[in-house]
């Protein structure tokens, strides 16, 4: 359903009213007067007019809205090997060897690419959503590597900027020219500019390593809805700050402030019963926690450089950050330490702009 349906719909509801008031014989002159004396009473009909169609309206863009306002929790499910937009990948049975125990936090900035290795840098534009997660790892995937890049913010329902894409979800990542419609996809392409010298039927990667890039699609994104609309009123908070940083129109906000915390509430419960889980912030704990036990007395899950594993459960984490679900996985986890190191190697963002796309997404 889009706009031009639902204003279909309120036209149609409109010249209901309007042959109601026929039947009513109720008068509806422009040019009627009336004396100082005389009480005018305002007809049922023109309250339901004036009201009743903007009420009706904010419901059926509301219901528009439910639909497709979390598309993106499940727009990307985890990919299975036999993927074709998923490159082949060998895998190494053999564990890594530990790093030397770190009793003390050091200074991680040396263990940061400096991306001087590479030839030349290539022009690298991200269509997005700020809330989005799997956008989130590909802007900590940049902005580790030290790729500049510039964003262009899809709006939330319609996403009119990616029409001239061959997706219609996010994350698109363009890279000289050729789109990357998966989240993996683009984190390879990223990883080819800090490390070309591996073919593509030459790339390795551990079985732990694997085992949590599946873990986090499977298990981890499906758990952010239900944790930050754990209650109602951490509902209300969350949509909130969805508001303040995704892009809506402005009936498309009226329409989320009135009945988006309760759609976001009651996904959270679906995703739940989906999950077939109990306590969805124990679930949660445990599957962080259960990362630590893999980290062990490493800096990061393979060493003392990070993976693509480890960039991705850091952009989890960092979608969760803003909720309230943040102040309990510090009081109830132990990954805060890690996280330190995370946002030390990481380090500030390469954003160079936000673009604004007009006819074409080729006029960068």
């Amino acid at each position: 359903m889009n706009h031009r349906t639902v204003t279909n719909v309120v036209h149609r509801l409109a010249k209901f009213v309007c042959k109601w008031n026929t039947r009513q014989n109720i008068p509806v002159s422009l040019n009627r007067t009336y004396s100082s004396t005389t009480t005018r009473t305002t007809p049922f009909s023109t309250r339901f007019s004036k009201y009743g169609l903007f009420v009706g309206a904010s419901t059926l863009s509301s219901l528009w809205f439910g639909k497709v306002i979390f598309a993106e929790e499940n727009a990307q499910p985890c990919d299975s090997e036999n993927s074709p937009s998923v490159w082949n990948i060998l895998v190494d049975d053999t564990k890594s060897t530990n790093a030397a125990e770190l009793k003390e936090e050091k200074d991680l900035t040396a263990l940061t690419p400096s991306g001087s290795f590479r030839k030349s840098l290539p022009t690298v534009v991200l269509f997005e959503m700020e809330s989005c997660p799997y956008c989130k790892r590909i802007r900590v995937a940049l902005d580790y590597y030290r790729i500049p890049y510039s964003c262009v913010q899809v709006t939330a329902v319609g996403k009119k900027e990616l029409r001239t894409t061959g997706s219609k979800k996010v994350p698109v990542l363009v890279v000289d020219g050729v789109e990357y419609h998966n989240s993996f996809d683009a984190l390879w392409k990223i990883q080819d500019f800090a490390d070309d010298s591996l073919k593509e039927d030459q790339r390795t990667i551990p079985t732990i390593e694997r085992k949590w890039l599946y873990r986090i699609d499977d298990r981890l994104i499906p758990l952010i809805t239900p944790n930050i609309a754990h209650t109602l009123s951490e509902s209300y908070q969350s949509m909130k700050y969805l508001l303040s940083v995704d892009r809506y129109s402005w009936y498309e906000r009226f329409s989320v402030n009135l009945l988006g915390p309760f759609f976001l509430y009651f996904m959270g419960k679906k995703s739940k019963w989906s999950l077939d889980i109990q306590d969805e912030r124990r679930e949660l704990f445990d599957e962080l926690n259960q990362w630590m036990n893999d980290v062990g007395d490493r800096l990061f899950l393979l060493g003392e450089r990070p993976c693509l594993a480890d960039l991705c459960l850091f952009a989890f984490v960092k979608t969760l950050q803003p909720f309230d679900v943040m102040t309990d996985i510090k009081n109830h986890t132990h990954i805060m330490s890690w996280f330190r190191r995370m946002e030390q190697v990481v380090g500030p963002s390469q954003k160079i702009q936000n673009l604004r796309p007009k006819s074409s997404i080729w006029m960068f």
